[in-house]
């Protein structure tokens, strides 16, 4: 157990976190502490969208918005670091009803340096015409915005803060928050360190109001569940697109690298779905993929969102389902992405095709519907199946083939398991990995 005295402690290592630490070490501040319970950008900014977008309902966002704005356009010279600031644009679609208070909101914050424009839907095309404008009011459309990497913004400011002198701890925790005459005097730790400070910044987002309590105060925060997919553009797609907000349809695509979308909803109310900030990066059902991918798959018809068929456990994919115009590519299992919810790489065809409909269950009969039981469990983890019409084979092997390639394997898999078992003998060792090669053999001809 230790007692240390410093200027001001910060309680949370996410981009609010740090970049505070920056600035008040920037002030003149000489013992800055930010204290992590885990590691830099553990929650909600390492799962961020990372939109940048300038107009905003009140005029203080916006002014906030635009000086951040600034920040990431010359981040280098004014942090240190790479931001990842992609200026690609971003467009925000809006009902009939909802144009004329979008107009009005442009009006009063035009004087604030909002660099935006009202688009016709009939006007899309000359900016992006993947989009489909069918059942919009109106466009706007910001050619300033763009889309920032939140873990480089966070590392960035990280760094800047320790090179003007402040202490970044991670995997500290704090447990109490001490106070002396009504004033904040300091912290404990869950290691038992004693920590003086006369200033403590709750940065904790998502457990913000969890430490608020260790100092007797209820913050009105309702911590939400919003799930964030990514998934696969086509290569036939083209240059990625600008990021699109749907206020219209209910969802919003956020280009990233590598040739993937980030996408989810703007319908959900968050306080409906209360969750654990604990349960952070828990996976999305498949209901919830179906639906969001359905309403991006309306916004971006084009060809925009079917993927590319790849080989992955479970499934095979075969070269005939190519040409298939209702075809639904092999995917890889449904398993949780390394920031945000699941990692969706499978899909169907655009609008302008018999495949019709995205990623979605559909009433019975209707064009690109996913069929049922397309979606299957195992071992806990999702599946999405090759759909195919009735009478057409993806294997070109025999039935009696395939029967005996199948029993074949079985035979092999029982040998190796007699060869494993006498494994000791060193004569055997050569005769079992034979016979685990021929099993792998025999599988991959099977499927």
């Amino acid at each position: 157990m230790t007692t240390r005295v410093v200027d001001a402690i910060i309680i949370g290592g996410g981009i609010t976190g740090v970049s505070t630490a920056f600035q008040l070490a920037g002030l003149g501040l000489r013992r800055v502490l930010v204290l992590e319970k885990t590691f830099i950008g553990a929650g909600g900014t390492g799962r961020s969208v990372g939109i940048i977008r300038q107009l905003y309902p009140t005029r203080e966002t916006s002014e906030m918005v635009l000086r951040s704005l600034a920040v990431f356009e010359r981040f280098g010279d004014a942090v240190g670091g790479s931001s990842g600031f992609v200026r690609s644009g971003v467009l925000i679609g809006v009902s009939p009803a909802m144009r004329p208070t979008l107009e009005k909101t442009l009006a009063l914050q035009r004087a604030l340096g909002i660099r935006a424009e009202i688009v016709e839907p009939a006007d899309l095309s000359r900016i992006e015409a993947r989009i489909d404008p069918t059942g919009l009011g109106a466009l706007l459309w910001e050619p300033g915005s763009g889309y920032g990497d939140p873990s480089a913004v966070t590392a960035g400011y990280a760094e800047a803060a320790r090179k003007r002198g402040a202490v970044i701890e991670q995997g500290v925790e704090v447990v109490a928050i001490r106070q002396a005459s009504g004033r904040v005097a300091g912290v404990d730790t869950a290691a038992g360190d004693h920590i003086d400070a006369p200033v403590v910044i709750n940065a904790a987002g998502l457990w913000s109001p969890r430490v608020a309590r260790l100092a007797g105060h209820e913050l009105p925060i309702i911590i939400g569940r919003h799930p964030v997919f990514i998934v696969e553009r086509d290569p036939a797609f083209g240059p990625a697109h600008t990021v699109y907000l749907d206020l219209a349809g209910g969802s919003y695509a956020r280009p990233e690298t590598g040739g993937l979308t980030l996408t989810g909803s703007l319908t959900d109310d968050e306080t409906e779905h209360p969750m654990d900030a604990d349960l952070l990066g828990s996976e999305a059902g498949f209901d919830e993929a179906s639906a969001v991918l359905a309403r991006t798959a309306r916004a971006i018809p084009a060809g925009g969102l079917a993927f590319q068929p790849r080989l992955c456990r479970g499934l095979r994919h075969h070269p005939g389902l190519d040409a298939h115009p209702r075809r639904v590519a092999a995917a890889r299992p449904l398993r949780r992405g390394r920031h945000v919810g699941p990692r969706l790489q499978a899909g169907a065809r655009g609008r302008g095709d018999a495949g019709g409909a995205g990623h979605r269950r559909a009433p019975a009969g209707e064009p690109g519907a996913l069929p049922a039981g397309a979606i299957r469990r195992r071992h806990g983890v999702g599946y999405l199946c090759v759909f195919l019409p009735r009478r057409r084979r993806v294997s070109a092997l025999t039935p009696r083939l395939r029967a005996w390639l199948l029993a074949t394997a079985t035979c092999l898999c029982l040998a190796e398991i007699w060869i494993e078992g006498l494994y000791y003998s060193r004569y055997l060792i050569p005769t079992g990995r034979l016979i685990w090669l021929l099993n792998e053999l025999a599988f991959l001809l099977y499927y």
